[in-house]
């Protein structure tokens, strides 16, 4: 997705930092990667805040919209694997605010994330993710809810 998006950066040096121990990252990075994280943590715009302040150059992006003005807060129990999960899906409008009113940006981009393969239902009782075919293209979802991804770069 870099070299798709931004041919001329070069990614010397990677540093997969995960969960909570993004906020304990010091250094200062000329290209930072967030991808599915802002929407499966708490406190996301305190980890999106932190990561901001340690790019120099270009912040890439994972993470679930919505094209209205609406924030979905979603709380997952599976009783199958006695398991809990906390999502967001974010309002793309508001983000994209948020992004110039706290951070003045030089661009933004975005793309749809659109998967060609087909992922079947593997339980019913999980949450997994799989695809229904919408308007001549695979749409995912998980359980009920459709995951509209986006993939965005951000340059400062």
């Amino acid at each position: 997705m870099i070299k798709e998006i931004s041919p001329k950066s070069k990614v010397d040096l990677v540093d997969k930092i995960y969960g909570h121990d993004i906020l304990k990252i010091s250094s200062q990075y000329d290209i930072s990667i967030l991808w599915q994280v802002i929407s499966l943590v708490p406190n996301s715009f305190e980890i999106l805040e932190h990561v901001i302040s340690k790019t120099k150059s270009h912040l890439f992006l994972a993470s679930l919209f919505y094209e209205g003005d609406i924030d979905f807060h979603c709380k997952v129990q599976e009783y199958k694997r006695n398991r809990s999960l906390d999502y967001v899906i974010f309002s793309l409008p508001r983000f994209i605010t948020h992004l110039k009113e706290n951070y003045s940006p030089k661009n933004i981009f975005i793309i749809d994330f659109k998967i060609k393969k087909e992922l079947p239902i593997k339980d019913k009782d999980w949450i997994d993710s799989y695809t229904l075919k919408l308007n001549d293209s695979n749409e995912i979802f998980a359980g009920p809810i459709r995951l509209d991804w986006k993939l965005m770069r951000i340059d400062f």
